[in-house]
């Protein structure tokens, strides 16, 4: 099987956000540390939560 990429190809466009990785970071190394998958996940929906609201935050202004 051939993968063909486009021509102008980026690799720094490719890159997900900072929040992403930090999640998907923190969430790899409880789930290392702990051998438990599911304190895992738990960390990784609690950041995910927080770096939605923080986000929220940003855009929205209540007052």
């Amino acid at each position: 099987m051939v993968l063909e990429l486009p021509v102008g190809f980026d690799p720094q466009a490719a890159r997900p956000p900072k929040s992403c990785r930090v999640m998907m970071l923190a969430t790899v190394a409880v789930t290392v540390v702990s051998h438990d998958l599911a304190k895992g996940v738990l960390v990784g929906v609690l950041l995910s939560g927080f770096f939605f609201t923080h986000k929220l935050g940003r855009i929205l202004r209540v007052g």
